[in-house]
């Protein structure tokens, strides 16, 4: 339920298919929609008004977590503590013994074991649009216990805290032979190795691992003249600092001349730097901890003191709602229940990475409510028309209409039933954190009878002007050819920074100003001056003629979206675009509809 005075608004909310962390939360008295780090979007319709909600004021989007250990003391090994010691790790001599510390053959043997410590707690290290950052520090002690060391220590975030079985020697009690190299494992660590394998550098090296022991960065400390293991006490201080804002990991390493003298500084430069976007390599909720092997030949991996300082996202709760401008049409009505569940069902299943997807929907007194995600970079019009600073970059703008233009291939042909948008815009286009654009306003959608192959709105044309193609003047139909013609308009807005119904030289549409500079042989003037030189010629001419050629006034001629999407991507080439716009010639081969079917929708199902 949701309910704030404000708006005066109470629902009940219904999440379907949503996953288990992001299901929205009940509260008996306090009133609050809860997801675990992910924004979502509110849509009223069939109402005189949509609302939509976002977080503008989050109550909490991250949480600190700190723990520092000078030193360890044996009662974290009891139960319950908040770290977990696997195999035979413990604490010994007021240190984590990541591996056994005893070397009595009659007690234990050293060799061929593996261990870890791990924090009992899992921590939430990125959601779609944020990651987690992090700063750790640890002390560590690496005596060899005869001659040859063996084998190594890491620090390490994995999808659980249970150390894989025969771990040892080379794994670092990280994975084993089944499990290496395969990026199911979710493993990301620093290690410091001390013997060397067929696959490293050598016998003396920090590296980092992701998904494998098979560093994907490795350094040699040699040239440093820092030496891991030794046969007398050495103490060396290693500093991990990750930025989730930035997605690079930056890793330090120095001597420590001995366990009780001061913290050395920390180095001007990095020993590894590295871009890493946790997304890509973690789960969401992953361990963090230390692991160590030993194998033919022993030491002893040893942590004396632990710093970490962890910013991991908790579940963000909704402060207040946002209204929007008048945007729906009234009640009236309004189907059964039975078939808008039916509908929202298909609508649900909705599933491609450019799409935004339905998290949850209310049907109560006549009200339609929908829950979206929410896209923390907002939707591309703010982007075109609003930012401030720089404008938005070529190589941004192409990878945007890329993503759209496969979007709409999905709705047309992949889907199991056609699907016509027809509100194809700069603002029905959202952007997560890295720029991915996703076609969203999928609120109000419907399956047609079997034999349908358009819509037609009862009350009118809807769309917005600029965007709907001139039969549907005529026709009050939707078609994929419509849709087309959308997408010609968001083409030259794109590449052109200016609005489809912008003015210029007389012209009442941007499309007939960007057709009469082409048939002038001046197409790239049509180009946003904010981006001065800084864009590709080629690239640009081929975009702004597929933007005509989408927008040709004859439905028939327009290019299909599979076309599209290779055109786009520079593989296919353009067809030939008239230099003078073709007038626009009715009638035209389109289906018939029959109006008592349709009511008031603005995305449509068809089948195929």
């Amino acid at each position: 339920v949701v309910s704030t005075d404000s708006l005066q608004l109470q629902r009940e909310w219904i999440v379907d298919q949503a996953p288990r962390h992001n299901r929205i939360k009940k509260k008996k008295l306090c009133y609050v929609v809860a997801y675990a780090g992910m924004g979502v979007a509110l849509t009223t319709t069939l109402s005189s008004t949509v609302i939509f909600l976002s977080i503008f004021s989050a109550v909490a989007k991250f949480e600190t977590f700190t723990r520092t250990y000078h030193s360890f003391n044996k009662s974290l090994e009891s139960e319950g503590s908040e770290l977990v010691f696997q195999n035979y790790a413990g604490v010994s001599q007021n240190a984590l013994q990541v591996t056994p510390d005893t070397a009595n053959p009659a007690v234990f043997d050293l060799r061929n074991q593996s261990g870890r410590v791990m924090f009992r707690q899992p921590f939430r290290l990125w959601d779609e649009d944020s990651i987690a950052s992090f700063n750790t520090s640890f002390v560590v002690n690496m005596f060899k216990v005869n001659d040859a060391p063996g084998e190594g220590l890491a620090f390490l975030i994995a999808p659980n805290y249970t150390i894989p079985p025969n771990s040892y020697g080379g794994y670092l009690g990280l994975s084993n032979q089944k499990l290496d190299d395969h990026t199911a494992t979710y493993v990301v660590a620093v290690e410091l190795d001390t013997v060397k394998q067929s696959f490293d550098i050598d016998d003396n090296h920090i590296g980092l691992d992701i998904y494998s022991v098979k560093s994907t960065v490795p350094k040699p400390l040699t040239p440093l003249n820092i030496t891991l293991a030794t046969s007398y006490p050495t103490f060396h201080i290693v500093w991990i600092r990750y930025d989730g804002t930035e997605k690079v990991i930056r890793v330090y390493i120095a001597d420590k001349p001995t366990r009780k003298s001061p913290t050395p500084p920390l180095p001007e430069t990095p020993i590894i730097e590295y871009e890493l976007d946790l997304r890509r390599t973690v789960r969401n909720e992953s361990y963090i901890g230390f692991s160590a092997s030993t194998g033919m030949f022993m030491q002893l991996n040893c942590v004396l003191e632990w710093n970490i300082t962890l910013d991991y996202i908790i579940e963000t709760k909704i402060q207040y709602f946002k209204p929007a401008q008048d945007a729906a049409r009234d009640a009236e009505g309004v189907r059964g229940e039975d078939d808008f569940l039916a509908e929202l069902t298909i609508i649900n299943r909705l599933r491609h990475k450019h799409l935004v997807r339905l998290l949850g929907w209310c049907h109560k007194n006549g009200k339609l409510l929908l829950v979206y995600e929410y896209m923390r970079k907002g939707s591309l019009d703010m982007h075109l028309f609003t930012g401030n600073g720089e404008p938005l970059s070529w190589t941004l703008r192409g990878k945007i209409l890329a993503d759209i233009g496969s979007a709409l291939h999905y709705l047309h042909y992949e889907y199991d039933q056609k699907v016509v948008h027809r509100d194809i815009k700069a603002s029905n286009i959202m952007l997560d954190s890295d720029f991915n654009a996703r076609l969203g306003d999928f609120g109000l959608a419907r399956a047609l009878d079997n034999e349908k192959t358009s819509y037609a709105e009862a009350e009118g044309v809807i769309g917005t002007i600029g965007y709907i193609a001139p039969e549907c003047f005529l026709t009050g139909k939707a078609t994929q050819q419509s849709d087309i013609y959308a997408f010609g308009a968001l083409l030259i807005e794109v590449v052109s920074g200016q609005r489809p119904g912008t003015k210029v030289n007389g012209f009442q549409f941007m499309v007939d100003y960007v057709w009469s500079l082409y048939r002038e042989g001046r197409i790239l003037e049509a180009i946003d001056k904010r981006l001065a030189d800084d864009y590709d010629t080629n690239e640009a001419t081929r975009f702004l003629m597929l933007g005509l050629a989408c927008s040709h006034p004859i439905a028939n001629e327009r290019p299909k979206t599979h076309s599209i999407v290779q055109m786009l991507a520079g593989s296919l080439a353009v067809p030939h675009v008239p230099p003078f716009k073709p007038a626009f010639v009715w009638p035209a081969t389109m289906p018939v509809v029959d109006l008592s079917q349709a009511t008031s929708i603005d995305t449509i199902l068809l089948p195929r």
